[in-house]
């Protein structure tokens, strides 16, 4: 998981603040983990894992919500 980090992290429209912040992981330490100087630990990738699958299922509500209004009479 750790070359495409990064990639996943953008597309679930996290910072590393952000998903420092929702995985209790350091933003630093994030950091080097996409970088590749770290590895994973089994419990750092499911902490990350979660925290990208809530923020895409998220965003995704927020879509179809939007969508919803938008397609409403007027």
């Amino acid at each position: 998981m750790n070359t495409g980090l990064r990639q996943l992290r953008k597309i679930a429209r996290l910072t590393q603040i952000e998903l420092s912040q929702r995985t209790g992981i350091d933003r630093t330490h994030l950091s080097f983990l996409e970088c590749g100087y770290l590895s994973l630990t089994k419990e750092e990738e499911s902490l990350i894992r979660k925290a990208i699958t809530e923020a895409t299922e998220s965003h995704a509500a927020r879509v179809r919500d939007a969508l919803a209004v938008t397609a409403e009479p007027a």
